[in-house]
């Protein structure tokens, strides 16, 4: 949980010290046994075997389909597809009218009252090694995938959520269950949006652990790469593409990012306010893009436009930083870094540094080469690069 929290937090990710404790004091992940106990003895019949797992029973298919008529309709396109991500449930083949050759493999459950109902908990073990058990009702065993995810965040978040987020495998049967239960637990609708994001696939496929292609946003800080850059990288894709990685994709946006900052430096240090009816505008290419199904692609596109148009300096800072707020790609941050503005430079050299831009911009190099002989003088050195000035210690 921390190196995901870290790699979030580097990723921009201001969400760190909002998290609930995630306390472990009863034993169990989360501290949420008692959670678990108490929407599994309103779910399950208390008749159930101890010799058996506890099931979501859901009196039949087709009440299922009722309370949520989308676990259908997002099933997996292929049968292949299908058996491949939904293993060992032959009652969905079943359902869905795949033939038995098509679901060859997938083991069913006996001891189910309706072929479409899943584990609650489990008091058999799948696994010959299962290690995390607890002591429960219906005897020794450990939480079904499914419910795990609506006690941890019904106890977290409360019994609404406003956006529930995952990878596209999760869609169905994960995110399908997870509402036929809690919806069924609370009696009321859950959360009216869910977001499912594509795969980050390498050159040879689909990216995985067993293969020893697992990415950490960690592993590039080693690497020498900003967090920000591969932020940029994703950005520029759709949420419902796959994206292909390569660390030469990545080397890619990587220069791009830079010649972004570079062209958001030149415009810093213009004085003058920004141009209302400009700003309406150009703001509106933005939001348009993310209306249109969180397309990240576009707001930058959108970005790019901007700093393309003709609005003065003044319009352009004010709309990247307006921008940034949702991408959080430290534009201005990294623009100021840059020119030699940081925040860690003396006052009198930021001083000097914001006149002689002033100075470069209005084209009297005179002046700015005197300027620049100033800041010499206090001990610094200036140097102009793609990506704009930068100012260092001598």
């Amino acid at each position: 949980m921390d190196s995901f929290l870290i790699d979030g937090y580097n990723l921009g990710f201001r969400c760190y010290y909002a998290m609930p404790d995630l306390s472990r004091s009863d034993g169990f992940p989360t501290g949420a046994l008692h959670a678990f106990f108490a929407s599994l003895l309103k779910l399950a019949s208390m008749d159930t075997p101890h010799a058996t797992s506890v099931f979501f029973d859901k009196g039949g298919s087709a009440r299922h389909l009722e309370i949520f008529p989308e676990y259908k309709a997002n099933r997996a396109e292929t049968p292949e597809s299908f058996r491949r991500q939904v293993p060992h449930m032959k009652y969905l083949c079943e359902i869905f009218g795949f033939t038995p050759v098509e679901c060859e493999g997938v083991e069913a459950d006996d001891n189910k009252k309706s072929k479409a109902d899943f584990a609650l908990w489990f008091t058999k073990s799948k696994f010959d090694n299962q290690e995390l058990k607890w002591d429960s009702p219906w005897g020794v065993g450990y939480p079904g995938w499914h419910i795990e995810c609506s006690c941890i965040s019904m106890k977290h978040n409360g019994e609404y959520l406003d956006i529930h987020c995952g990878g596209i495998d999760n869609a169905f049967p994960h995110h399908t269950n997870e509402i036929a239960q809690s919806e069924a637990y609370l009696g009321h609708s859950w959360c009216p949006w869910w977001f499912h994001v594509h795969h980050l696939n390498t050159e040879s496929g689909k990216m995985s652990k067993s293969k020893g292609e697992r990415l950490t946003v960690s592993r590039l800080i080693e690497r020498g790469y900003d967090p920000i850059v591969y932020r940029f990288f994703v950005l520029q894709s759709h949420y419902r593409k796959t994206l292909v990685f390569s660390y030469e994709n990545l080397d890619n946006a990587k220069t791009a990012y830079e010649k972004l900052i570079g062209k958001i430096s030149s415009l810093l240090g213009a004085g003058g306010q920004p141009d209302a009816a400009r700003l309406e505008g150009l703001r509106s290419m933005f939001t348009e893009a993310l209306d249109n199904d969180l397309n990240t692609s576009l707001g930058i596109t959108a970005l790019y436009d901007v700093l393309k148009s003709d609005a003065d300096a003044a319009t352009k800072l004010a709309l990247v930083s307006d921008f940034d707020r949702v991408l959080s790609l430290d534009l201005i941050e990294n623009a100021k870094r840059a020119a030699g503005q940081d925040s860690s430079l003396p006052d009198e050299i930021a001083s000097l540094l914001e006149q002689r831009s002033a100075a470069r911009k209005a084209k009297d190099f005179a002046k700015a080469d005197e300027l620049r002989a100033k800041i010499q003088e206090l001990g610094y050195t200036v140097e102009e690069t793609r990506q704009g000035t930068v100012v260092r210690k001598k």
